[in-house]
């Protein structure tokens, strides 16, 4: 790790014709930098993503070593990436270098970083998430919203009647929430907060 940042920003171009997860088709495939601070995430993380998964594609066209692409991921993003990466909550040890768990916790965290709910009532905090995902565009905003719910619930501390009721699931909680529709798990949050009132 003791090169210096210009080592670690060096591109990789690849030659050919490539198509981007968005659908548009690119010649060249350039591995993207690693991010410089978090700002700079914020700022590039979309299309840094769609860069990064052009070149994976095109390393690995067979998907034959896709079980290492979340390290891929996580090595190129650099320091901050990294970083970031240690704030996560893990439901499955598995899935802390699964490339698409990686890449939606990575969306949560750009899109919605500084979004906590206080005291603000459940459905308009939904809907304020909702409108996140919108404005960033995100390809699925139902599904990135209804993660972002079940890691809120996940890490909230419940008590109670409330308490009960998600120690009742135990490990399957995530699973179970994640088995529902985004209204579903909207109604399973409220009542948990009605077990605590």
């Amino acid at each position: 790790m003791g090169g210096s940042s210009s080592e670690l920003e060096k591109p990789v171009n690849i030659s050919e014709q490539t198509e981007l997860p968005n659908g548009s088709m690119v010649t060249d495939v350039t591995v993207p930098p690693a991010f410089v601070t978090e700002d700079h995430f914020i700022a590039n993380w979309f299309l840094w993503k769609d860069k990064f998964l052009a070149y994976l594609k095109k390393i690995d066209k067979a998907e034959d070593k896709k079980q290492l692409w979340g390290i891929m991921l996580l090595n190129r993003m650099g320091p901050v990436g990294q970083e970031i990466h240690r704030t996560f909550p893990f439901y499955d040890k598995n899935a802390q270098e699964d490339i698409n768990v990686l890449i939606k916790k990575f969306d949560i965290y750009c899109m919605y970083r500084n979004e906590k709910r206080g005291c603000k009532d459940i459905n308009r905090y939904t809907s304020d998430l909702i409108f996140i995902a919108v404005t960033w565009n995100h390809v699925d905003p139902t599904g990135i919203v209804k993660e972002k719910i079940i890691q809120d619930i996940s890490t909230q501390r419940f008590t109670g009647n409330a308490a009960l009721l998600i120690e009742s699931k135990g490990e399957k909680l995530i699973s179970y929430l994640q088995s529902l529709s985004l209204n579903e798990i909207i109604l399973y949050w409220k009542l948990c907060e009605d077990l605590i009132a």
